[in-house]
């Protein structure tokens, strides 16, 4: 019964620690001009691991908490990660076994 009463507050912790990383660590750091995502990578974790009402919610948190900090128009990124989650965590939950290595390299 505890579990369900915080998995809230562990959803925002981890959306607010991956945005911090974001915008401290990985927004500085290019590999051949491209820079990481890791609020993305937040969403393709929640999809895989929860379907995709876990997948929707985290990427529209992780979408909002982002285009808080960022110059585009707001709502670009939350759409898009939500659209991402759900995406990804129904195609997870129909087409792909959640054992093995099938996880891994559909989200890469």
């Amino acid at each position: 019964m505890r579990t369900h009463r915080l998995t809230p507050l562990r959803a925002i912790l981890v959306v607010v620690v991956a945005l911090m990383a974001q915008i401290g660590f990985t927004a500085d750091l290019r590999i051949v001009g491209a820079v990481g995502d890791l609020l993305l990578l937040v969403t393709v974790a929640a999809a895989l691991s929860g379907g995709p009402d876990r997948g929707a919610t985290y990427g529209f948190a992780a979408g909002v908490a982002f285009d808080l900090v960022l110059d585009s128009p707001f709502g670009l990124s939350a759409l898009t990660y939500t659209v991402i989650g759900y995406g990804l965590g129904v195609v997870a939950t129909a087409v792909l076994r959640p054992t093995g290595w099938w996880p891994v390299a559909f989200a890469a």
